[in-house]
């Protein structure tokens, strides 16, 4: 009879360890940096905001999208500049340097400034387009930035929950650990069936 009560308690035990585990390795989600997971260094948790700003600042992806407005806006500003004047002066019937003047001829000297008159028509229309063109890489550029913060929350909270199920089975090995230590004690005192020790071998092997 004692053996018998002994049992039930230690089959009632383990679901109750097991969800205690679970509450207590679920009460932080914050990732272990490598010197942590291996002991050398002090407890520091990499938060998701870490994680975001980190993908959002050094992706290669992020950084192309940044390139690509970044173009979208210079070309936007040469899109809205008007074009270069062209000054000239022209001189004809001058002698040349150090020279006599040319006898019977009057020296000539021209000034033209021109100023192109498309930039007055055009001007407006490729604002317009350059315009629409900087939006359309500002949307793609957000887009891939809400890609890639999404893209970086499953990667965190799936390593979080991969870091909870590895904690909850090592803690729930050791336990098992000690049920079976304890149960052989009890088998080679002869005060428990062989059978209880096989169960909990299998159960520690399961999991």
């Amino acid at each position: 009879m004692p053996h018998s009560c002994c049992s039930a308690r230690l089959r009632r035990a383990v679901p109750l360890v097991r969800l205690t585990i679970l509450l207590a390795a679920g009460s932080s989600l914050g990732l272990p940096t490598a010197a942590e997971s291996q002991g050398t260094g002090p407890a520091r948790s990499l938060t998701l905001r870490d994680v975001l700003d980190s993908a959002l600042t050094r992706h290669p992806e992020a950084a192309a999208a940044r390139a690509r407005v970044r173009g979208a806006r210079g070309a936007r500003t040469t899109a809205g500049a008007f074009g270069n004047p062209v000054l000239s002066y022209d001189v004809e019937n001058a002698p040349f340097p150090g020279g006599d003047p040319v006898p019977g001829m009057e020296r000539e000297s021209m000034t033209t400034a021109m100023l192109p008159l498309e930039t007055l028509f055009q001007r407006g229309p490729r604002v317009s387009r350059a315009n629409a063109e900087l939006r359309a890489v500002e949307a793609d550029a957000f887009g891939t930035r809400q890609q890639l913060a999404l893209a970086a929350t499953r990667a965190y909270f799936g390593t979080a929950l991969s870091q909870v199920k590895v904690a909850v089975a090592r803690d729930l090995t050791a336990w098992l650990d000690s049920v079976v230590t304890y149960n052989r004690m009890r088998v080679e005192e002869g005060v428990a069936a062989e059978a209880d020790l096989i169960r909990t071998e299998l159960e520690r092997d399961r999991a």
